[in-house]
C-alpha cells in the first residue's frame, strides 16, 4: 500500500512517499527501486526502525547482500528473513545509521 502526502514547514508541499508492508524484509524492493530511480539516496540513509526486535541477524552468505533480487528472494525462504533485513543495507553501504 502507498500513501503520498506531505507539507513542508515553509508550506510548500512535497511529495512523501510511505510503503507500509506485512513482513519487514519486503521493503527491501522498493528501496531498491527508490534508488534505482534516483528518488532515494544510495548511501548515508538512516533508518528508524520501530520494533520490539532490533532486527539486526546477520546473513549466512554476505554475497547475496550485492544482487537484490536474490537477497529478496533469499529472505523470503529464510526463516529469520524477517529479522535478517537491515544488516544487508548496512553491508552495502546504503545505511550508515539504525535507529532502533
Amino acid at each position: 500500500k502507498r500513501l503520498n502526502f506531505g507539507r513542508m514547514m515553509d508550506g510548500e508541499r512535497r511529495l512523501l512517499r510511505c510503503v507500509i508492508v506485512e513482513q519487514h524484509h519486503d521493503v527491501l524492493p522498493w528501496l531498491h527501486l527508490g534508488m534505482r530511480r534516483k528518488v532515494i539516496a544510495t548511501k548515508g540513509l538512516s533508518v528508524v526502525h520501530f520494533d520490539a526486535h532490533p532486527d539486526l541477524g546477520a546473513l549466512k552468505n554476505a554475497d547475496v547482500c550485492f544482487r537484490p533480487r536474490e537477497l529478496v528472494q533469499f529472505l523470503d525462504e529464510s526463516e529469520y528473513g524477517i529479522s535478517e533485513w537491515l544488516l544487508p543495507l548496512v553491508y552495502c553501504g546504503h545505511v550508515s545509521r539504525i535507529v532502533w
